[in-house]
């Protein structure tokens, strides 16, 4: 439903609830924990769970929102402000999110009322959340998709291309099992385990490089991992402005390039991974053209070696986006 605010004639409440057959503290990790906000409501985020600690939340591809929590209530209540960074109609700050969790019928009602928003904003962001609390279903259910969004705004900047690839990563990883680490990989170099460490080590580079002082995540889950190195380094990246110079150990690069770099690296390895697992790499042919647009003079211009890329494979005019990616970077697509 919909409701008018009290405070102010110019901004409005929407409430949107689902039932989840789970507990009161399982409900509460869902709605506060990055890790599992990926399963439903995030691309990738970091959460400082304490009042006035920092909030960043890629809802989706090039739309993040920013905030800091208000209120923290284990179990039972959960607030932040709310707002998207670059957007005039709803800024940082200018929106709240309260999310309540009440036991019922051996599980628990969420309820999230997001307050103060322009009325222009609001059946919008009810459509929004209302999607959101399908996808928290399923996540509470046991799920290892993720939110979903429109094919479109994966493409819509070269931001929203690199944390698209980022997702893709994300979402094959959380289906690596825990005895498929030492599988082979197309890339010869690399097992499953290797990949990702070597996807951590340029995660660790890049936060340094940035002079971020972020710190990976330990612990055996891959997806973790990867997302406690990269999220940092991804959103600097995104923000900064596509022109600015970022000088890495290889060179000199502008934002631009290093999101193509990024993008490539994240998908090609989705690829990789999906392939050492025998899962599908979800990912459209639209977010593969792009990533293959944005990284093509990198592509072009990469020397080729027996310890980086290998020479480009040839592939038919037929052939899918993804494939002309991975063979562009010395690997066999069939």
């Amino acid at each position: 439903m919909i409701n008018t605010s009290d405070h102010t004639t110019d901004a409005t409440d929407i409430e949107v609830s689902t039932w989840l057959p789970v507990s009161t503290d399982e409900a509460f990790a869902l709605v506060t924990e990055p890790r599992r906000l990926r399963r439903w409501l995030i691309v990738a985020g970091t959460i400082d769970l304490r009042v006035g600690g920092p909030i960043r939340l890629t809802v989706a591809p090039g739309a993040s929102a920013v905030g800091e929590v208000t209120e923290v209530e284990p179990g039972r209540r959960f607030a932040y402000t709310h707002g998207w960074l670059g957007d005039d109609q709803l800024p940082p700050g200018s929106s709240t999110v309260v999310v309540t969790l009440d036991p019922r019928d051996e599980g628990t009602t969420v309820t999230v009322c997001h307050r103060g928003l322009p009325k222009s904003e609001a059946a919008g962001m009810q459509e929004g959340w209302s999607e959101f609390m399908g996808a928290l279903d399923r996540a509470a259910a046991g799920g290892v998709g993720g939110p979903d969004w429109p094919e479109e705004q994966e493409t819509s900047s070269s931001a929203a291309v690199m944390e698209s690839t980022l997702a893709t990563l994300l979402t094959v990883l959380r289906q690596v099992a825990p005895d498929q680490g030492g599988l082979a990989t197309p890339c010869p170099e690399f097992d499953v385990n290797g990949l990702v460490e070597h996807v951590l080590s340029n995660g660790t580079m890049l936060s340094d490089t940035l002079d971020l002082g972020t710190t990976p995540a330990s612990g055996s889950d891959l997806e973790d991992r990867v997302a406690a190195a990269v999220t940092a380094p991804v959103a600097a990246i995104a923000d900064a402005s596509p022109d600015d110079q970022i000088t890495l150990p290889m060179g000199d690069f502008s934002v631009e390039q290093v999101r193509g770099l990024l993008a490539v690296e994240f998908l090609v390895h989705a690829w990789d991974v999906a392939q050492a697992i025998d899962v599908e790499v979800p990912a459209s042919n639209a977010l593969a053209e792009a990533t293959l647009e944005l990284g093509k003079a990198l592509l072009d211009h990469t020397p080729r070696s027996d310890d980086g890329y290998a020479e480009v494979v040839p592939v038919t005019e037929d052939s899918s986006a993804l494939a002309r990616l991975v063979a562009a970077t010395g690997r066999q697509p069939y």
